[in-house]
Parts: C-alpha cells; structure tokens; sequence
C-alpha cells in the first residue's frame, strides 16, 4: 500500500546519512545547496527536518487540490510542487514555529539528489531498503508512479479540493453530496504530487523491518540517533525529532495520502511495534483510520501510557487534527463494505497478524506468550468494536505460533 508520510523517515534517515559522512551539515543554510527557495538563506536543514522552516505546505493550496480533481494523470515534478509553496507567503519565520510541511520533504528530496548525483528513489534503496532486506519497498518514479499488483485499492470521500484545512465538521460533511455517498475509487490518481514527501510503496512485514531500525537508530552513529530524538514539543504532549513522531515512547510516524492512511511505530523499550495500513483517506472531519485504529491498539495491547496522551499524541503529532472527541463511526460507516485494513501488532511472543473486510476479521494469527495475553486479546477487540463496529466471534481464531 501506499504509506503516506512514514516516507518522510525514510527520507530523513538518508538525510542523517549524509550529515553523518560530512557531505552536509545540519545548520546549514538550505540556499547553499539549492538558490530557489525563498528566505533560503535563513532555513536550514534541521528546519526543514524539524518542520519549523514556515514553508507553506503545497498540499493546501486550493488549485494544487483542483488539479488533482481535474487531471488526476498529471506528473508533477518536484521543481513545480516547491514552486507552489513559494507563491504562498510562510507560516512563520523560520525556526520559530511547527507546521507540517510537505514542502519541507520534496525539498530535502531535492537535496538529496544534489548531493549524491543520483535519483533519489536509488538513493532509497542503497541506503535504505536493500541493507535492511525491505524487498517490497520502493519509491516509484515520477513517470511510472503506479503500484505493482496485487493491490488494495484505495478510496476516499468527496474531491480533493474538499479535503484542504480546515476540515469539516460531521454535520458540515453530510451536507456536501460527494460525502453523503459511498467513498470514490481513487487508486488511479498519479500519485507524482507526494514523491519524497510521501509517495514510497511498502508492505506491513516490511514496515515491521523499518519501524524497528527508525526508533533503534541501526542505520545511524548513536550520537546522531540521539540528535534525532531531541524532541520539538507541539501540541501539549505530541513531540516530533528530526522526520520521527514520539507517540507515547512508541517511536514511528503516521501518514496519509488519497486513498489511503497508515500508522507505524516501536517502542524500543517493550520491543511493542504497531503497524496499520488502511485502503481509506481521511474523513472529511480531519479523523485519520489509521490514527483510530494505533490508538484502540495502542490502548488494548497495554502500552504504558494513558488514553488522554495516545489521543493528544497520535491526534497532534503529525497534524493538528480537531481535539474535540468524535465517532468515526459517523463518517466512516458507508465505507466499512468497501474498505480494508492491515494491522500488525508484534509484542515479544504475540504476534498477531489481521485483516479486515466487511467490518470483521477475516485471519489473524497470534501466540500466546503470557498469561494476560488473551485477556489483553478481547480488550483490543473491545477497543476496534468501538471504532468500527460489531467484528464477528467466528472470525477469531488462535494459534501456538511464536513470533521471530
């Protein structure tokens, strides 16, 4: 599936890289590298990994969203999404402020092509995919930026142009027309708009590889890991490092792009990794499937932490979706039939592997490694009855398989 901005670690990883081999340095202004951005010479690379550069994010601009809707096989290259943020004035001076900026990453993906003379999708795989065995994971090309089949396909409410900030209150989505259907197919549209912001394909056992390496620092020196991990307060307790999200100590980012949302962490400290994948794009309030889901997870699975942070946490660092508590239900409940969801949950000796269809369990694997481990089970069912509805008991079955 596509992942959304869990790209955007990949790609701060490469980043790190590179600083850590002296090609780069991580307060340097971004007009050494490359003159076209405006104010470049005050915006530096951390800014642009910290999100505090005040670029405007090319994804909110109503036209960009238009054109989306009108020629959804248009190829956008990297020079024209900057190009778009630049006819916006910033959010903020630069290093004074956080704002999710997707910006921010088609730039750095510029850099990174700069700096190493090679595409950047290559870059991905030397560094990235190949070392770490992640055989399904790759940033397509901006001239072939399909996915390979078999693919879920994705969906997403209303257009495009519907989906730009502020978003709408439920009662605000069920008087548009477009929301008050079924979700569109959306899994054609070129997806060239995202690249290095968040355009990379992958798998959840792949992710599982990722999140573990992202949050442990295997592809860094630890003194450039812990320069990663100082943490940028948000949002009451929501943190965010240099391109990694701090959810309650799991470690990770989530993401979301038409048609899709996703949701990846791991908190090195209980070894936990929470994985979700969803074939759905936001709903027009701002919820994100996947965030919903990582917090019922997050919360049935035992994670040391209270449901006010996983919320606060999951909600805010990414985006500043609304703080007012909500049922996804409302929204999502005409597109429970068309919709599936991947999750992993990996606890050292439960793994449990899920998809659902029809709003119910269709397989799932799981070994019991600790006495609290089925209780745990039915308090995490609990949790999804409560965001998606009613999952049926036939539908769940166990296993003495031990995780890797």
């Amino acid at each position: 599936m596509r992942i959304g901005s869990i790209t955007k670690t990949m790609v701060g990883t490469v980043i790190l890289q590179l600083v850590q081999e002296k090609k780069i340095q991580l307060d340097d202004p971004i007009q050494h590298y490359l003159p076209n951005i405006k104010n470049g010479q005050a915006i530096t690379i951390r800014q642009l990994l910290h999100m505090t550069s005040g670029l405007f994010d090319y994804v909110e601009d109503r036209s960009f969203r238009q054109t989306l809707d009108q020629d959804p096989n248009k190829i956008w290259s990297p020079g024209e999404l900057v190009s778009i943020s630049m006819r916006h004035a910033p959010y903020s001076p630069p290093g004074q402020q956080y704002h999710n900026s997707s910006t921010n990453f088609i730039i750095l993906g510029q850099l990174i092509e700069r700096i190493t003379h090679k595409p950047v999708e290559t870059v991905l795989q030397q560094r990235i995919f190949q070392p770490l065995g992640m055989n399904n994971t790759y940033l397509p090309t901006q001239q072939q930026p399909g996915m390979p089949q078999p693919y879920s396909q994705g969906y997403m409410y209303g257009k495009n142009v519907q989906s730009v900030r502020p978003h709408l209150t439920p009662d605000g989505a069920i008087r548009i027309d477009d929301l008050d259907r079924q979700p569109r197919n959306v899994t054609q549209l070129n997806h060239s708009f995202s690249w290095t912001s968040g355009g990379v394909i992958s798998k959840l056992e792949d992710l599982k590889i990722w999140v573990k390496a992202l949050a442990t620092g295997s592809l860094l020196t630890p003194i450039l890991q812990k320069e990663r991990l100082n943490w940028l307060s948000i949002n009451g307790s929501a943190r965010y490092g240099l391109a990694i999200a701090n959810f309650t100590s799991l470690l990770g980012h989530n993401g979301s792009t038409p048609g899709y949302s996703s949701f990846a962490a791991y908190q090195p400290s209980t070894k936990i990794s929470v994985i979700v994948l969803t074939n759905l794009y936001i709903a027009p309030d701002g919820t994100n499937p996947a965030n919903e889901l990582a917090k019922a997870i997050i919360q049935g699975i035992g994670v040391r932490t209270t449901r006010n942070d996983a919320d606060s946490q999951i909600d805010h660092a990414i985006y500043p979706w609304p703080k007012k508590s909500h049922n996804p239900i409302t929204i999502l409940n005409n597109s429970i039939f068309a919709a599936s969801i991947i999750m992993l949950i990996s606890v050292p000796g439960i793994l449990f592997h899920t998809a659902t269809h029809n709003g119910v369990i269709v397989k799932k694997k799981m070994s019991i490694g600790s006495k609290d481990a089925l209780a745990r089970r039915i308090q995490l069912y609990e949790k999804i009855h409560h965001v998606y509805g009613r999952m049926s008991d036939r539908f769940i079955t166990t296993s003495q398989e031990r995780s890797e």
